[in-house]
């Protein structure tokens, strides 16, 4: 994405940068499973928000009552 008239700073890092910090993410979500939950991006916004909200209520399940997904 831009800001503005230049890249925004993470995606003008370049691939081997997000590669890096995955790298990091998943090595904390190895570490404490039951701090962390490695959720798929793949898809549009909707398939991959309802995947991150069934996390969410799989952990906490009293936001339950929250859920507006189809």
């Amino acid at each position: 994405r831009r800001v503005g008239a230049r890249p925004a700073r993470f995606e003008g890092e370049g691939a081997a940068f997000r590669r890096r910090v995955a790298a990091g993410y998943r090595v904390l979500a190895d570490a404490g499973p039951d701090r962390w939950r490695v959720v798929d991006g793949e898809g549009d916004v909707a398939e991959v928000a309802a995947r991150v909200w069934s996390g969410v209520v799989a952990r906490l399940p009293s936001l339950r009552r929250w859920d507006r997904t189809p």
